[in-house]
C-alpha cells in the first residue's frame, strides 16, 4: 500500500499536545499516511487512535466514524473530514462500546479500520472485556483493511476475549522495540510489519 507525505496542520493541536508518548506518535504517524482520498476510516479512542490526531491529511476529503467523543469533537472542526459518532452509553473513558454500538457497526463499510488491542499474538487479537471484544470483531467483518497499532508491550499472552484471528490483518506498525523474532512470527503469516521509528 503506498503511503503520501503528509504535513501536520498548524491550525491544528501539535502532537506534543495530544495524549501518548514518543512510540505511541510514531506509529500514529505512520498510521494516518494509510488514509486516502475519499475513504471511511474507522478510529477508536486509544491512545495511539489520540496521538493520531495530529497527523490526519487536511487537503483530501474522507470519512471518520468513531466511538470516541474526543475523536470526534477534534475531526469535525477539521472542513476535509466527514465525522460520524456511533451512538450508545459513554463509558468513563469517553467511548461507546454497547449493545447500541453494535449495531451502529454494521451499518457502515469501512475501507481501513485503525484496530488497538491489549494482546497480539500469532492466534490474534485480544481483549480482557467480551463486550469491547465483539464490538471490535463487528467493525473487522465490515473493514477492506485492518491496520493493527500495537507497541512492543502489546506482544505478549492472550486475553480472554477474542476480536479476530492474526490472518485477518493485513498491517501491523509497532515501535523501534519490537524483536526481529516476533516481526518473523507476524510477516510467516503474511502481514506487513512496519517499524515506526521516531
Amino acid at each position: 500500500m503506498p503511503l503520501q507525505e503528509i504535513n501536520t496542520p498548524d491550525q491544528y493541536v501539535s502532537h506534543e499536545e495530544m495524549n501518548g508518548g514518543p512510540d505511541d506518535h510514531a506509529i500514529a504517524k505512520i498510521a494516518a499516511r494509510f488514509i486516502k482520498e475519499g475513504q471511511t476510516i474507522f478510529i477508536g479512542g486509544a491512545a495511539k487512535h489520540e496521538a493520531m490526531l495530529s497527523y490526519l491529511p487536511n487537503d483530501i476529503p474522507y470519512t471518520i466514524v468513531t466511538n470516541a467523543v474526543e475523536i470526534a469533537c477534534y475531526t469535525m472542526k477539521m472542513n476535509n473530514i466527514e465525522t460520524y459518532l456511533m451512538g450508545g452509553k459513554v463509558n468513563k473513558s469517553g467511548s461507546m462500546t454497547d449493545v447500541l454500538a453494535h449495531q451502529f457497526t454494521s451499518l457502515m463499510r469501512y475501507d481501513v479500520c485503525f484496530l488497538f488491542t491489549e494482546a497480539l499474538t500469532e492466534r490474534g487479537l485480544t481483549t480482557e472485556t467480551p463486550e469491547i471484544a465483539l464490538f471490535y470483531r463487528h467493525i473487522c467483518e465490515n473493514a477492506t483493511s485492518i491496520v493493527a497499532l500495537a507497541g512492543r508491550d502489546k506482544f505478549n499472552e492472550d486475553k480472554f476475549a477474542k476480536i479476530c484471528p492474526a490472518e485477518k490483518l493485513d498491517v501491523i506498525i509497532t515501535d523501534r522495540h519490537i524483536s526481529e523474532e516476533k516481526m518473523d512470527v507476524f510477516k510467516a503469516l503474511g502481514i506487513e510489519v512496519i517499524v515506526a521509528v521516531g
